[in-house]
């Protein structure tokens, strides 16, 4: 979807796709949130502080990333489509 940018030239059509691809996204994982509890309920918060844990991995992940690939030129929009792909590309490959 964000690959789709350079593709699309109507930025309305694009935040509007964006935006629905996100919603979208969220009513799948709306029935994730309930996994905790069906495999422990009594150590749910225990399994809830682990997958909260494991997903925030990407918060020091991306700024890394980031600044690797943008540190030459940080204007430089080719810099940024490297670090575009290479961020989405679990998400594409776990979705």
């Amino acid at each position: 979807m964000i690959l789709g940018k350079d593709i699309l030239a109507d930025n309305i059509f694009f935040l509007k796709f964006l935006l629905s691809g996100f919603g979208f996204r969220g009513l799948v994982c709306f029935g994730h949130t309930a996994n905790p509890m069906d495999i422990s309920h009594h150590f749910s918060g225990t399994v809830f502080g682990f997958v909260n844990g494991i997903g925030c991995v990407s918060g020091f992940i991306t700024p890394i990333v980031t600044a690797y690939f943008t540190e030459d030129n940080p204007k430089d929009p080719t810099n940024w489509q490297k670090v575009i792909n290479i961020l989405t590309y679990p998400t594409l490959k776990i979705s």
